[in-house]
C-alpha cells in the first residue's frame, strides 16, 4: 500500500511540473496556456485509457475540437473560482444599462428590473441549492480541493454567471428554465387565458439569447473591457445552460424525428411512442448516465473531497449531426460513452495540473483573448444558427399548428422520461429530482420571510 501511494504522489507530482513549466511558457496569455493544458491532457488521456482496455481513436480534426470544447470548460470553472469576478446586481445591471443607453454608468441610478431581479434572485437561491445536491449525488468525477478557502468578504456579491442568469430571468428571457425548474407539471402544453404554445414561447426566448454572441459586420470593432467581459459570461451561461439541461439538443432530436417520419410515411407520435427509439437517447441526454459506464471513468485521485460535475457531455455544437449519426450507428451508444469518458478524463488531468481556482485572476486582456476564442475556436453562437431557417424564423415557428403540437408534445414528454428514467440510471438512485427541487421552491415561497415597512412616523 505504501508503494502505492508512492506512485501517486510521484505522478501528482508529475502532473504539476508538468503544468508549472506550461504556465511559465504562456505567462502573457492565459488562454493560450489552459489551451496548452488541454492539449497535454487530451494525449496523456488517450494513453491512460488505452492503459485500461477502453481503445480511443481520434482524428486531427477531432483532437482540436475536444481541445477547444474543454478549454471551455475550463474557463466556466476559472471564472467562477475567481475570487475578483464577482459584483452585485444591482451594479451589474446599471453597468448593463449604460452600454444599451450609451451613457456613463454614472447616469443610471436605478437600473430597470432591479427591484424584480432581486425578488427573483432569492428564488434561484433555492433551486441552485437544490442543483449543486443533485449534482454532487449524481456524479463520480471531479473533486475539488477539500483544503480550498471558500469566498469570504464579499457581502451580496456573486459570480457573473450568477448575476446573467438572475438578470436574464428578471427580463423574461429564461421562460425554458421556468418551465423546466418551477412549474410542477413541466411543460404546460399552452398558457389558457393567453392561448400560447408556452414551448414555442420558451425555445423562442432561449434562442435569442444568442444573438449577441453572434459575428458582428463590421470586423474590426472596438469593444470596452465591459463588452469583452459581457460577451464572454453569455458565452460561458449558455455553453453551462445547454450541457445541463440540453434544450437545443431535445429540439434537435424532435425536429429529425419529424424529418425521419416524413421520409418513412408514418405518423410523428409512433417515433416519439416508441421506447425502442427513445431509449438511447434517455441514456446520453439525460444528467445521468447508465451505471455500467462507471467501469469507463477511471479516477486519477479518489481522496479528493466534493465533486461537483454531472456526468455529461459537454458537445453541445455537434448536437444535429451527431443525433443523426447515433441513431444509425450500428454499435449503438458505446461511441457516445467514450466520448464522455474522454472528455472527464481530460479535465481530471488538467485538474491535475492545474486547478481553476489556483490560477491568476481574470484580466482585461483575458476577457478581450476569451472574447475571440468563442468567436473562432469555439463559435457558441453556431446554436442560433442550427435552429433558423433562411428567414431567420425558428423552425418551430414554422410548423402547422398540429405538427407543433406533436413537436411540443415530444419534447414534454422527454423532459417528464428524463426524470423518470435517471431513477433508475443515476448513480445514487436516492438523488434529489425536480419534484423536491420544486417542492423547495413552493415551501420557500409560502414561509418566506415578510418584509416588515415602518410608517414615517415610526423612522422618525
Amino acid at each position: 500500500m505504501d508503494e502505492d501511494i508512492l506512485k501517486s504522489r510521484q505522478k501528482m507530482d508529475d502532473y504539476q511540473q508538468c503544468g508549472t513549466e506550461i504556465m511559465q511558457t504562456h505567462q502573457n496569455s492565459s488562454i493560450e496556456a489552459i489551451k496548452e493544458l488541454m492539449v497535454n491532457a487530451l494525449e496523456m488521456s488517450i494513453y491512460l485509457l488505452r492503459h485500461e482496455g477502453l481503445e480511443v481513436i481520434r482524428i486531427p480534426e477531432q483532437k482540436q475540437y475536444l481541445v477547444s470544447m474543454m478549454t471551455a470548460v475550463y474557463l466556466k470553472y476559472w471564472l467562477e473560482d475567481d475570487p475578483r469576478a464577482r459584483d452585485n446586481l444591482r451594479h451589474y445591471m446599471r453597468e448593463q444599462e449604460a452600454m444599451e443607453r450609451g451613457v456613463s454608468i454614472d447616469k443610471v441610478r436605478y437600473p430597470k428590473g432591479y427591484q424584480y431581479a432581486n425578488k427573483k434572485s432569492h428564488e434561484w437561491d433555492v433551486m441552485e441549492g437544490h442543483i449543486a445536491r443533485q449534482a454532487q449525488a449524481e456524479n463520480r468525477s471531479y473533486y475539488r480541493d477539500p483544503q480550498k478557502k471558500r469566498h469570504g468578504g464579499h457581502k451580496n456579491k456573486m459570480g457573473y454567471v450568477q448575476l446573467w442568469k438572475r438578470e436574464m430571468s428578471a427580463k423574461g428571457k429564461l421562460l425554458i428554465l421556468d418551465l423546466l425548474l418551477h412549474r410542477k407539471n413541466i411543460f404546460e402544453t399552452s398558457n389558457k387565458r393567453d392561448h400560447k404554445n408556452l414551448v414555442l414561447e420558451g425555445y423562442r426566448s432561449y434562442h435569442e439569447l444568442f444573438k449577441p454572441l453572434l459575428p458582428e459586420k463590421d470586423a474590426k470593432s472596438i469593444h470596452t473591457p465591459e463588452q469583452n467581459r459581457r460577451y464572454v459570461v453569455t458565452a460561458i451561461a449558455l455553453h453551462e445552460m445547454e450541457y445541463t439541461y440540453r434544450v437545443h439538443a431535445i429540439g434537435t432530436l424532435t425536429r429529425f424525428w419529424l424529418q425521419e417520419s416524413k421520409r418513412w410515411g408514418v405518423q410523428y407520435s409512433t417515433l416519439w411512442k416508441s421506447n425502442d427509439i427513445a431509449e438511447p437517447f434517455y441514456q446520453f441526454w439525460a444528467r445521468s448516465a447508465r451505471i455500467e459506464t462507471e467501469s469507463m471513468l477511471r479516477l486519477l485521485n479518489a481522496e479528493g473531497g466534493e465533486r461537483m460535475m454531472e456526468y455529461i457531455s459537454y458537445d453541445v455544437l455537434s448536437s444535429a449531426s451527431e443525433i443523426i449519426n447515433s441513431f444509425y450507428r450500428i454499435d449503438g451508444l458505446d461511441y457516445w460513452y467514450q466520448e464522455i469518458a474522454l472528455e472527464r478524463e481530460m479535465f481530471l488531468v488538467a485538474c491535475m495540473m492545474k486547478l481553476p481556482h489556483t490560477m491568476p485572476s481574470w484580466e482585461e486582456k483575458d476577457f478581450a483573448d476569451a472574447r475571440q476564442f468563442f468567436e473562432t475556436e469555439y463559435p457558441i453562437y453556431q446554436i442560433y444558427n442550427q435552429m433558423m431557417g433562411g428567414n431567420q424564423r425558428m423552425w418551430l415557428e414554422e410548423l402547422e399548428p398540429a405538427a407543433l403540437d406533436e413537436c411540443s408534445t415530444a419534447i414534454k414528454r422527454f423532459y417528464q422520461n428524463d426524470e423518470a428514467y435517471s431513477l433508475q440510471h443515476a448513480y445514487n438512485p436516492e438523488a434529489p429530482m425536480r419534484k423536491e427541487g420544486h417542492r423547495r421552491l413552493v415551501d420557500y415561497r409560502q414561509n418566506k420571510p415578510k418584509r416588515k415597512f415602518k410608517r414615517k412616523s415610526d423612522r422618525s
